[in-house]
């Protein structure tokens, strides 16, 4: 009776091992890891560094986002930031995005969590070296916005491993040796006199102080207001600090009231009648000259709210509301009426009046807005000087703008383009897709019936082709992918160059558009160059997890059988033993 219970105990025991072994605990997820690398570890100023940004091997992950942080040193190039060509399908990404203005790289899965047991690649971006750059640059993510999770699962949270990507820029410092031994000679000895007083050895005060003019009198010479350095003791005729003065520029002479040349004609009135005559005409020429000049600096001075200011290009919040700067008079009584007293601005020397539209709408001082189209004008990348001139002043208020993604050279536009640069269609989705060519020239008078009327062909990777379907009405030309050309093989898996020639143009419209299989993978192997990642945008892992059990953990499936299976065994043979033995017999 003992060895029926003792067996029994044991059966189940085994009964309860066998479940422990084969249902796996809803272990916890793995924390993604993010990769940065570069395609230089060493570089010099103006190279150009190539960026890729990668996930590694992760058992599952629904949504990520991160932000690119840019160091110092380096600058961002304008459009080179793209989401890895292939990695929508891959990943099964409702939305993957690059956002340009802001770089954040966004994205989160149609229905089920990614899997991978290699790495994936993202993002890529380029990154300039600035001129004045020295030293290691390291590009990595904003620590507070970078963010995963789990789809449906929003109570787990990922913690983001992210490694960085770091290259020495070396190269800026050389210059300094070789130029200053043969300048140095040759400049000292013939400068050094009449630049020392222009040229001190020292950072001047900022802000200078402002001394207003003092009137002369007949015990004393009058001093014309300026501007001081109290540090060393210097003079000038700007809050800016630019121009120097000396004491003898700014000295204003007393002169004599103007009584003694109406007495001069009683007293010699036939010997001097030339003198008088002279002398009154030379001397208010003079006087007019020098003070009305000083005045205004006396009545009001303005200031900008920034020095410098900072301006990107790419900045979301410039792009929907335009750039602000502020003047203000430095007295508040007085700054309410500082836009009636505005003149011109100039910016980099250039009076760009007539294009500012002046803002009047600030209860005090003016406010200055910038659009795109005004700074692409106006601004070049680097330090810009802004000056805003006023009536009531002696000198312009300025600052500098730090400019920054300003295009550098003006792209003309193609006469003939396609809507889109890329376009991709998914066979296994079917349907179709319309990829349509315009006639940018929006004023010229027939442009409603100008790309129909001036069309000539298509061409398909090299090859003038007359698909089954095409079309286009009005202003937009279009050739339509779908099922029937694609497998008539107008189109290729993969990557295929689309152009479209027109009658009154060399040049013609290209676009790519990119096939995906029924499996959805694209034998395209050079789009990253790494084919042994992208060959295959449907990862295998993921399809294992397709029909793996809901156990939250779809990895090793197979170790998980194999014990399975030997635990069953163990049993039946435990079982077989006892039986012989007569364990369950009566």
């Amino acid at each position: 009776m003992n060895k029926r219970i003792l067996s029994i105990l044991l059966c189940l025991m085994l009964v309860i091992g066998l479940l422990v072994l084969a249902v796996p605990v809803n272990a916890a997820p793995t924390d993604p890891t993010f990769t940065i690398t570069a395609d230089k570890t060493d570089a010099k100023p103006g190279d150009t560094i190539n960026y890729k940004v990668t996930l590694g091997p992760i058992d599952k992950i629904g949504q990520f986002q991160f932000t690119l942080d840019i160091p110092d040193g380096l600058t961002y190039v304008a459009n080179s930031g793209k989401i890895s060509d292939g990695t929508v399908a891959k990943m099964d990404m409702n939305i993957l995005e690059f956002a340009e203005a802001s770089l954040v790289v966004a994205g989160n899965v149609k229905t089920v969590n990614y899997t991978s047991e290699t790495d994936t690649d993202i993002a890529e971006f380029s990154c300039t070296v600035d001129d004045d750059a020295s030293g290691a640059k390291t590009v990595g993510f904003v620590d507070d916005e970078t963010v995963a999770g789990i789809y449906l699962d929003w109570d787990t949270e990922l913690t983001p491993v992210v490694v960085t990507a770091t290259v020495n820029v070396t190269g800026s410092e050389t210059t300094a040796p070789t130029e200053a031994p043969t300048e140095a000679p040759t400049e000292a000895p013939t400068e050094a006199p009449t630049d020392a007083p222009t040229e001190p050895a020292h950072v001047h005060d900022n802000p200078l102080a402002f001394v207003p003019q003092v009137d002369p009198t007949p015990e004393k010479d009058g001093v014309a207001a300026h501007y001081l350095c109290e540090s060393c003791g210097m003079m000038f005729a700007d809050a800016t600090g630019v121009k120097v003065v000396t004491a003898e520029e700014l000295r204003i002479p007393y002169v004599a009231p103007t009584d003694p040349p109406t007495e001069a004609p009683t007293e010699a009135p036939t010997t001097a009648p030339t003198e008088p005559a002279t002398e009154p005409a030379t001397e208010p020429a003079t006087e007019p000259a020098t003070e009305p000049a000083t005045e205004p600096a006396t009545a009001s001075v303005y200031e900008f709210e920034k020095n410098p200011y900072t301006y990107d290009h790419g900045d979301l919040d410039i792009i929907l509301s335009g750039f602000e700067m502020y003047v203000h008079n430095t007295d508040a009584a007085l700054d309410k009426d500082t836009v009636a007293h505005f003149q011109k601005i100039v910016i980099n020397g250039v009076d760009v009046t007539a294009d500012f539209v002046k803002d009047d709408t600030a209860m005090d001082g003016l406010r200055i807005t910038i659009g795109r189209t005004f700074a692409e004008k106006y601004f070049h990348n680097g330090d810009n000087t802004v000056e805003c001139y006023f009536d009531d002043a002696a000198s312009p208020a300025t600052t500098i703008v730090k400019a920054t993604n300003l295009p550098e050279e003006p792209v003309s536009e193609p006469m003939y383009k396609f809507q889109q640069p890329v376009y991709e269609y998914y066979m296994a989705e079917g349907g179709k897709l319309e990829m349509g060519v315009i006639f940018t020239d929006t004023d010229a008078p027939d442009y409603d019936t100008h790309v129909m009327s001036h069309f000539v062909k298509w061409q398909i990777n090299g090859v003038d082709v007359t698909p089954e379907n095409r079309g286009g009405t009005g202003d937009v030309k279009t050739l339509i992918a779908d099922d029937k050309n694609v497998v008539a093989a107008n189109f290729n898996i993969g990557k295929n160059e689309i152009k479209a020639f027109f009658d009154d143009c060399d040049e013609p419209a290209v676009t790519t558009l990119v096939v995906y299989d029924e499996n959805g993978s694209s034998q395209d192997q050079s789009a990253t160059g790494d084919s042994s990642k992208d060959s295959s945008t449907k990862d295998s892992s993921t399809k294992d997890s397709a029909n793996s059990p809901k156990t939250g953990d779809a990895s090793h499936m197979y170790l998980w059988l194999i014990i399975t299976l030997a635990s069953l065994a163990g049993g039946a043979g435990v079982l077989y033993t006892a039986k012989r033995k007569g364990i369950f017999t009566k």
